[in-house]
Order: C-alpha cells, then sequence, then structure tokens
C-alpha cells in the first residue's frame, strides 16, 4: 500500500509558533498587530484585522491574486503598526484588497469592515 503522509507526528518535545502550516498549498499568517492595536485602544479595528487575515487564511486559494494579496495585506498591517497610522494610506490599501477579493463574498465582507472600523478609527 504505497501512502502519502502530509500530517506531523511528534513524539514528545513541544512546538512553540505563532503560526504553522502543513500540507498543500497551506498558508500561515500571523502578526501580532491586532494585539497591538487591541493594547492601544483600538479593539474593533483590531478585531477586523484578525478576522480578515482568518478569512485570507481560509480561502486563499480561490483567490486569483492570492499571493498579492496576501503581500497587500503585510503592508496593511506593518502601516497599522505605525505609532500614528496614516487613514488614507490605510484606506488605499484596503481599497486595492477589496478590488482583488470580490470573488470570495466571505474574504470581501471581512475586508469592508475592516475598512468601516478604519474609517471610525
Amino acid at each position: 500500500m504505497d501512502s502519502v503522509n502530509k500530517g506531523i507526528h511528534m513524539q514528545g518535545g513541544t512546538i512553540n509558533a505563532q503560526g504553522i502550516a502543513v500540507g498543500d498549498h497551506s498558508t500561515a499568517i500571523v502578526t501580532t498587530t491586532a494585539d497591538e492595536l487591541a493594547r492601544r485602544g483600538q479593539p474593533e479595528v483590531a478585531a477586523r484585522l484578525a478576522e480578515l487575515e482568518q478569512a485570507l487564511s481560509a480561502h486563499l486559494g480561490q483567490l486569483p491574486d492570492g499571493e498579492q494579496v496576501l503581500g497587500a495585506t503585510r503592508t496593511l498591517a506593518e502601516a497599522m503598526a505605525a505609532e500614528r497610522p496614516n487613514k488614507v494610506t490605510l484606506k488605499g490599501i484596503l481599497a486595492g484588497i477589496a478590488g482583488s477579493v470580490s470573488s470570495v463574498a466571505v474574504v470581501a465582507e471581512a475586508v469592508q469592515k475592516l475598512l468601516d472600523a478604519v474609517t471610525r478609527m
């Protein structure tokens, strides 16, 4: 019997990682920006960023430009991490992401919710 094991087998020890991805086309998205935003008193923006990251992680393979969207999301997270984030920059990045994810409703909805939260910042 010929089989391919794409799982993780571990015996003893521990894994200490912020993110881990296993299997074909796996992606682990890890940012600490959401935690930082929550500490700075912006829990709604933090929650919406986390939702976008989760949606992307679950649906990246369905997006035609998934890797580019992932890169733009990382750029967005870096811009949000600034001491005084520039709302115009954040909205511009989000508009670009929104244009690339419209084919996947759950991701598009997460982008819109984050854009709404950024607008209220």
